[in-house]
Order: structure tokens, then C-alpha cells, then sequence
């Protein structure tokens, strides 16, 4: 439900333009035709409205934050359409359709779900002295259900957005980030940091003998793998969070098939990264069942610990590759870590089998 309540279908700037564009000429066209013909506070009301429209179109256009005046602007159109289902009773209740509705696709979801119901409860009130009761109920119920029927779109529109997002960002299997959206990040962290001094380890595992353990278990015994894989070193990324990362977040990715990598930004130096690296082998030192059969996980571990200075994420990640296949080379659960592309030096695993 909290992301839910973070939800706001995206509208591209032209809609949002053109939106505001259509409003501001709905509103002054209503509010002049109110002032010099039927009520002069619905006029008020409509060029009040129109005000802060303009002020969110301009901040629209200007790529400013506009959630404070597109705030004010949708709450000034609540009242006006209160004053009108008031004053003109029917004429002002229908527009109770449109307005509450459409706050699911400019609010986020639980302001929206408020403002709406808000919206029709005190239209609902303003029509009682002027119409019958029963023709009000049939058109609170009629308003309700339309109420419903919007928020239920919305509610189905942010589960696929939310689907679509994982399918992007996520691996299917872990639920870890993909190697996409790792990149993605990796490549905007290295644009940010250039130039500041910071310094960032790239963990790059690969699984010892896989394909042995997909020819005797199966590919399901070798998703299971995988998937304690990922369980037992994302617990101990957690555990090591605030003492390896000095203000930084650990970003865990499966790459691809059995190849994982771990970016750790704010790191000190590579002899930390050699304890950290020797953690990781205790935590996949437990043996594991795999339908009443003990396997081993062990890793080959290639660390880079660097400071960034202009490198892309390509090149990052091939040095980080390059230790891991030299600590593959010198046997089963071993790590390598290489510091800025020059100081490279093997360290042997902590278990041997």
C-alpha cells in the first residue's frame, strides 16, 4: 500500500500543457459569463482558479516543481465547483464527474481517494436546499460510481507500471537488479562522483563449477543455488553495510546466469575490501541442501577497488571481470582484487575444500 500511495500515472508535458491551456479558457470564458450574467461569486471563483492555473502552467514550462500550485489550482476548482452546485444546483453537480475522477490521474493516490471523495460529499451537501432528495441520492450514487470505476483504472494502471518496472529493472529469478538498470546506475554514479575524489569497490562473482551443478541437480537445482546465492550475500551485504560503506549504499546485481557483482561506493581502501572479500566466502561456506543432497556453493571473487576519475562503466567493469577470471585461474574459492588498474595482488580464499 505504500507504494501505492507514492503512485501518479506519468502524463507527457504536452498533455499537462495542453490541460492547463483548455482550463484557462474554460475558466475565463465561465468566469466573465458569471460576473456579467448569473452569479458574481462563481465569476470570482473561476478567475481565482484561473490565477493559479496560469502560475502552474508557467512553472509547467519553466520545469519547476509544480506540485504546490497545481495543489492550489485543483483545490480553487474544488471550491468553485462547490459555489456552482450551490447556486445552480444540477448545472454545477455535473461537473462533479469529470473533477473527481480526473484527481487520480493528477494527485497521488491517497490525496486523490480524499480530494475526490471530498469533492462530491460537499457538491452533494451544496444541492440538497435546491433539488429533490431522491434525483441528489441517484446522483451522489451515480458520482460515486464513477468515482470507484476511475480509481479502480488507476489502482490497475500503477500494478502494470509497477510490473513493467520489474521486468526492466529486475532479474527474474533473485529479484536483484538486472545488469540494465546496474549500468544505469553505475554509469550515472561514475558521472556524478568524477572529478570529487571518491573511490568505489566492484565485487564480481562467478559461481565455481556450475555447470556441474546444473548436470547433477538439474537447471532447478541450479536456480536454487542461485537464489541462496543471492539470499546468503545479500544478508551479508546488510551486515556490513554501515561498517564496510562509510555513507554509501551497496548495489547487489546478478549480471548474468551464474555472474554477480556488488558495487560498494565510499569504500576506504583495497585491504578492506580484502576482509570483506574473505566475509563473503564464511557466509558461503555452509553447505546446502538441494532436494536432501549437500552441495557446496563456493565463488571466485575479483574485486576493483579504484578511485574515480573519468572512467566509464564499461571500463570499470572489465578490470573487475579480469580479477575475477585471474582468481578463477588460480583455483577454487579464491579472490583477486586489483587497486587502480597497477596494484594488483592474489589473496587466497579463507576455506579450501
Amino acid at each position: 500500500m505504500k507504494d501505492l500511495d507514492a503512485f501518479k500515472p506519468w502524463l507527457p508535458p504536452v498533455v499537462a500543457i495542453s490541460v492547463h491551456i483548455i482550463s484557462i479558457f474554460v475558466l475565463l470564458f465561465f468566469g466573465v459569463f458569471h460576473i456579467l450574467f448569473e452569479s458574481f461569486w462563481i465569476g470570482v471563483a473561476c478567475f481565482v482558479t484561473l490565477m493559479f492555473a496560469v502560475f502552474s502552467l508557467i512553472s509547467l514550462l519553466n520545469q519547476e516543481n509544480t506540485g504546490s500550485l497545481q495543489l492550489c489550482f485543483v483545490s480553487c476548482a474544488a471550491i468553485t465547483l462547490v459555489i456552482a452546485s450551490y447556486v445552480l444546483g444540477v448545472r454545477g453537480l455535473i461537473y462533479c464527474f469529470p473533477l473527481s475522477g480526473a484527481a487520480f490521474f493528477i494527485m497521488r493516490f491517497r490525496p486523490a481517494v480524499i480530494y475526490g471523495g471530498s469533492i462530491i460529499l460537499a457538491c452533494t451537501i451544496a444541492v440538497l436546499h435546491s433539488m429533490e432528495f431522491v434525483l441528489v441520492v441517484r446522483f451522489f450514487m451515480a458520482m460515486a460510481m464513477s468515482f470507484i470505476f476511475s480509481g479502480t483504472l488507476a489502482y490497475h494502471l500503477f500494478k502494470q507500471k509497477k510490473q513493467l518496472e520489474q521486468e526492466a529493472n529486475e532479474d527474474y529469478l533473485t529479484g536483484l537488479m538486472n545488469r540494465r538498470s546496474f549500468y544505469t546506475w553505475l554509469e550515472g554514479f561514475l558521472e556524478e562522483s568524477s572529478g570529487y575524489k571518491k573511490r568505489l569497490t566492484l565485487f564480481y562473482f562467478d559461481i565455481d563449477q556450475f555447470k556441474s551443478i546444473n548436470d547433477s541437480f538439474g537447471h532447478a537445482g541450479g536456480d536454487l543455488v542461485l537464489k541462496e546465492f543471492a539470499r546468503r550475500i545479500g544478508n551479508e551485504v546488510e551486515a556490513l553495510r554501515q561498517e564496510y560503506c562509510t555513507g554509501g549504499e551497496m548495489f547487489f546485481c546478478r549480471l548474468s546466469g551464474d555472474e554477480f557483482v556488488l558495487a560498494c561506493p565510499s569504500t576506504s581502501n583495497s585491504e578492506l575490501a580484502a576482509i570483506v572479500a574473505k566475509r563473503f566466502h564464511e557466509a558461503l561456506a555452509a553447505p546446502f541442501s538441494i532436494g536432501g543432497r549437500m552441495a557446496l556453493i563456493r565463488a571466485s571473487i575479483g574485486a576493483h577497488h579504484f578511485v574515480i576519475e573519468n572512467q566509464s562503466a564499461a571500463e570499470v567493469m572489465q578490470v573487475a571481470d579480469s580479477a575475477m577470471y585471474k582468481a578463477k585461474k588460480s583455483g577454487e574459492q579464491q579472490f583477486y582484487i586489483s587497486e587502480d588498474q597497477n596494484d594488483d595482488f592474489l589473496r587466497d580464499g579463507v576455506f579450501s575444500y
